[in-house]
């Protein structure tokens, strides 16, 4: 099964088959625990340059592992016990011992004595609430983007040249119609001549 490493600050709950490098601080447990089949576990507080968590190694090969110890965990799990987030080293795990005393860590945050909901927030932080603003008027002189411009806009008789009103497109027709229309034969006295035709 393919394995990739992570930080201790990475570890999440069901978390499988990852891979990690720590420091041993100290046991977590003066006294092993035994399952039913007889198998001892040990627990140990471990740490990295993130944090510290629990790790339970499976197996009398932790009897030997020591306060300073550098550990490669490879295919390890991770699990929520008695409301406690630990790290699992079961025996498919490898736990090999690379070096002593010669690796930066933290041992704080310790990961192992957050609450589930801190553990949450962990992974999946809250962004930072923004106190809420009251509503902007545009017309206000602070608003983005406002201009201390004043634009005259003339009235409709002051476009107008002298001596004219307005118009509109029915006065228009009214005043034609009063008009007289010129003879089509010339020399009259002017006025409508032809046949008025009612408009159905």
């Amino acid at each position: 099964m393919a394995t990739h490493e992570v930080l201790l600050k990475d570890v999440k709950p069901l978390l499988r088959g990852f891979d990690c490098q720590v420091i041993v601080l100290q046991r977590a447990e003066a006294d092993p625990h035994f399952t039913r089949h007889g198998d001892a576990i040990y627990k140990y507080i471990v740490a990295d340059k993130t944090g510290s968590i629990v790790l339970s190694i499976w197996g009398d090969r932790a009897k030997c592992i020591k306060s300073g110890d550098i550990l490669r965990v490879t295919g390890a799990e991770a699990k929520i016990r008695k409301g406690q987030l630990e790290m699992e080293a079961l025996r498919a795990s490898k736990v090999r011992r690379i070096g002593q005393d010669t690796m930066c860590f933290n041992e704080q945050p310790n990961y192992s004595e957050l609450t589930p909901q801190q553990l949450q927030d962990q992974y999946h932080p809250h962004p930072q609430h923004q106190p809420l603003q009251p509503p902007r008027d545009p017309r206000d002189p602070s608003f983005p983007g406002h201009h201390h411009h004043h634009h005259h806009h003339p009235s409709i008789s002051q476009q107008l040249p002298p001596n004219s009103a307005p118009r509109n497109k029915f006065s228009n027709f009214a005043n034609d119609r009063r008009q007289p229309s010129p003879s089509p034969r010339g020399g009259g006295r002017g006025g409508f001549r032809g046949k008025v035709r009612r408009i159905r």
